[in-house]
């Protein structure tokens, strides 16, 4: 597959990843769970005494879980007397079933319980105040728990707020709810009794707020502990409340308000900035790959039936040609003792299931470092100049010093999974530009989740459009990360001609791997089935081409030591890693109210369940 199909298939799993995730985020899950309230309703008269009718529809889908379903307030909640502060006091209160008791408990928390109740179920309930430790509280208790369905409560409250006045105008803000039940529909009506309404502002701006002949109504949905605000701007002493005088009311109320307009226009731009920037960061990736990791094009055959440069070691070949630009694996492990086997620095041996490699020259001069690396492995963990896997395997199953273990597999991963000088190779062939711009935006898109996040602690609780975005920077995070899954080469660019140098190896592997090929080219050369053989090895095919020598009745000693290489020297590898693993992966473990503006009423609670 060419590299312009892939990253057009790259584009288009980030952008479905970036059109589900924005999906999954403007799903508003408001946290219903087994109760919730299906209706809120409240009437809201503005007379002398400002009253509240509320009525709360409950829908319980568990049984036997909730005996308490009421409604509470951050103020001094009162039942029979007057305050000299800021209060509320309960008129009446009434549900639709016989088997509710209902109470109030003010804020000394006296009870008082309403209808002819059992004294059992009076101490139960008093039990209960004092376990929760409930103040300021209206409800309805249920001895035997409330059983699955619909439940309907009906509260009545005179409400006397503090009220700024400069005795041009008065402002009352009364914040409904703050912390409660998730609302699924919310109607609140505003009876203007005596028009006394100068100017209504609403929180949060989400509502609907439609002008009646009555006064104005209020509708919405409210997720849980969404507040629930209203703030009036009204006639001079119109409402009975606690007055406090402050110069320039009107002035300040709209001031409040402009400002919380202002941050949530600001907020809405915000996230509708990051929707774009998800839909649209396929378009960036892409374009990134254009100008960092488009190739120019060249012309390579199909199937290519020689080594496309002699002067290339096997492990070059294998971390750099064979699929990820700098991923070396076993292989090239594999093709560099072949390699130095056929150049006789070694002799493998294939004894029964032993395959052993006898030290030929120590004369290490004219190797390069990865070479030289491997024949100082091989050397260290000799015995009389022979090495055997085995003796490795028997050294890991027996070692119980950490360090030891831990040195045996640095030696190992070196060799096997690591050579040196890895990455410093690859920028040698590949321009990592691309990928750098990548690793760059996603500290950008974590450090925005963060900065956003801290916001929305602030503000979310006001402006409800900061709950979703700092999810949203989350899906550029996703979608950046599947980009870094995506081969180095791909927002990369080859250097010099080695793209077509990679082409070449492509075609090799290709014509190793097609035995009908082989057949057609075989050469009688017994030199050039070895270089077939070990650059087949580094490639990834060098089973391929041992069974063609085999098909062919080539009979060499390497179609027996290649495949023996790999099972031998691959156990040896697992072996270690597994001890490495148990001895020193897993002995760490285990170690390790009344102001101006959204936020400034006067109330708070709501409707709950417990």
């Amino acid at each position: 597959m060419s590299e312009e199909k892939k990253m057009i298939i790259f584009c288009i799993v980030i952008f479905i990843v970036g059109v589900l995730g924005v999906f999954l985020v403007n799903l508003n899950i408001t946290g219903y769970s087994d109760v919730y309230v299906k209706n809120y309703e409240a009437n809201l008269y503005i007379s002398k005494n400002l009253t509240l009718e509320e009525k709360y529809t409950y829908e319980i889908l568990s049984n036997g879980k909730y005996r308490m379903l009421y409604r509470d307030w951050k103020v001094p909640l009162t039942y029979n007397e007057s305050l000299e502060i800021p209060y509320v006091r309960v008129l009446n209160l009434s549900a639709s079933s016989k088997n509710m008791v209902g109470y109030v408990v003010d804020y000394k928390r006296d009870v008082f319980v309403f209808g002819n109740v059992d004294r059992w179920i009076i101490s139960n309930l008093y039990n209960l105040v004092y376990e929760y430790y409930i103040r300021n509280e209206v409800g309805f208790y249920n001895p035997n728990y409330y059983s699955v369905g619909i439940y309907k409560t009906k509260y009545k409250f005179y409400i006397y707020p503090p009220i700024e006045t400069d005795n041009k105008v008065c402002h009352i803000n009364l914040l409904l709810a703050d912390e409660h039940l998730p609302y699924k529909n919310v109607k609140i009506n505003i009876i203007d009794e005596n028009k006394s309404i100068l100017n209504l502002f609403v929180y949060p701006s989400t509502y609907n707020v439609y002008k009646t002949s009555f006064g104005y109504t209020i509708e919405g949905s409210s997720p849980k502990d969404e507040p629930i605000e209203v703030e009036f701007l009204l006639k001079p002493y119109s409402v009975n409340g606690f007055l406090n005088y402050i110069e320039g009311v009107k002035e300040k109320t709209i001031s409040a308000y402009n400002r919380y307009l202002m941050i949530y226009n600001i907020s809405l731009v915000i996230k509708y900035l990051l929707i774009a920037l998800i839909l649209t960061f396929p378009l960036i990736a892409y374009i990134i790959y254009q100008k960092y990791g488009k190739e120019k094009f060249y012309v390579v055959p199909e199937y290519l039936s020689y080594v496309p440069n002699k002067n290339r070691k096997p492990w070059v070949v294998n971390l750099i040609f064979n699929g990820e630009v700098g991923n070396f694996d076993k292989n090239g492990f594999y093709a560099t003792l072949l390699d130095l086997h056929n150049r006789g620095y070694i002799k493998i041996m294939k004894d029964d299931e032993d395959v052993k490699i006898k030290i030929l020259n120590k004369n290490l001069n004219d190797l390069d470092e990865y070479e030289r690396v491997v024949m100082g492995f091989l050397i260290k963990y000799a015995k009389d100049d022979i090495f055997n896997p085995k003796e490795i395997e028997k050294i890991a199953e027996n070692i119980d010093d950490k360090d030891r273990i831990k040195m045996l597999w640095n030696d190992v991963n070196r060799v096997m999974k690591n050579p040196p000088l890895s990455s410093t190779l690859t920028k040698q062939f590949l321009d990592t530009s691309g990928k750098d711009i990548i690793w760059i935006l996603l500290g950008v898109f974590v450090l925005l989740t963060i900065v956003l996040y801290l916001i929305s602690m602030q503000f979310s609780k006001y402006y409800p459009v900061f709950r979703d975005i700092p999810y949203l920077p989350i899906i550029l995070i996703i979608q950046t990360i599947l980009l870094l899954f995506t081969p180095k080469s791909l927002f990369g660019r080859w250097k010099n001609n080695y793209y077509k140098e990679k082409l070449e190896w492509d075609a090799f592997k290709k014509f190793l791997s097609d035995l009908a090929m082989i057949k057609k080219y075989s050469p009688e050369d017994i030199s050039i089935w070895k270089e077939w053989l070990i650059y087949g090895t580094a490639l990834g095919v060098g089973n391929k081409v041992v069974e063609a020598m085999k098909s062919l009745n080539i009979n060499i000693p390497e179609t027996e030591i290649a495949p023996a290489v790999y099972i031998a020297y691959g156990s040896m590898y697992h072996s270690v890693n597994s001890a490495y693993t148990t001895t020193i992966a897993s002995s760490s473990s285990g170690s390790f109210g009344g102001g101006f503006g959204a936020g400034g009423g006067f109330g708070g609670g709501g409707g709950g369940a417990r």
